[in-house]
């Protein structure tokens, strides 16, 4: 069975003046890229903008913590989305701003804090932090030796360290080092030290043979 439904709508709006009309309006805009005004409008506004009001808005934005879900909803957002290629002017303003500055080195605190959230982003993806070739070997044999529970991968949440082997019995750090900490020494003893100091634990360096 066919049913025929009839819409009622105003005779204004089927009229042939009112779609003449209608029609150009809409070529009037495209006509004068009314979108590409918008755009150098708002561009003008930012432009505008004293010192004291970018100021003002990026500290508003200070402390601003986003939620997991909104953080996840954004990455999802941005999948299969490509960033529009900079134009060389664009390039060459960004090498500009760059000439003659240097980052300022970062605190032990940021650097600590830095290492916190990755070893907390890892646990939670469950990614392997990597460890040295023979260092599971080692460790083991250490075990073996000294009749103790070496826990691998031992995380000292305060300071931002992991170190290779803790033993919670005799408090003791086990560090298994390979070659490439021959090019490190003041680094790793500065570590040792800030180690010893927080844990009051023995701290045993052991050389890979095969480094």
């Amino acid at each position: 069975m066919n049913y025929h439904f009839e819409y009622s709508v105003p005779h204004l709006f089927r009229t042939k003046s009112t779609n003449s009309l209608l029609t150009l309006i809409v070529r009037w805009l495209f006509s004068t890229n009314i979108l590409t005004f918008l755009q150098r409008w708002v561009d003008n506004m930012r432009a505008s903008l004293t010192e004291e009001h970018k100021k003002k808005l990026s500290l508003a934005h200070v402390g601003i913590h986003l939620s997991e879900i909104t953080r996840r909803n954004m990455h999802l957002a941005k999948i299969g989305k490509k960033r529009k290629p900079f134009t060389e002017t664009h390039i060459k303003n960004m090498s500009l701003c760059k000439l003659g500055k240097k980052r300022k080195p970062f605190s032990k605190e940021h650097i600590r804090n830095i290492t916190i959230s990755a070893r907390q982003r890892c646990v939670r993806v469950g990614r392997v932090i990597n460890i040295g070739k023979r260092e599971k070997q080692i460790l083991d044999e250490r075990e073996s030796t000294d009749s103790c529970k070496i826990i691998r991968q031992y995380c000292i949440e305060t300071l931002g360290y992991t170190v290779d082997g803790y033993c919670l019995e005799t408090n003791t750090v086990y560090e298994v080092y390979e070659r490439y900490h021959d090019y490190q020494v003041q680094k790793d003893l500065e570590r040792e030290n800030e180690i010893c100091r927080h844990l009051g634990c023995d701290f045993i360096i052991i050389w890979d043979a095969e480094r």
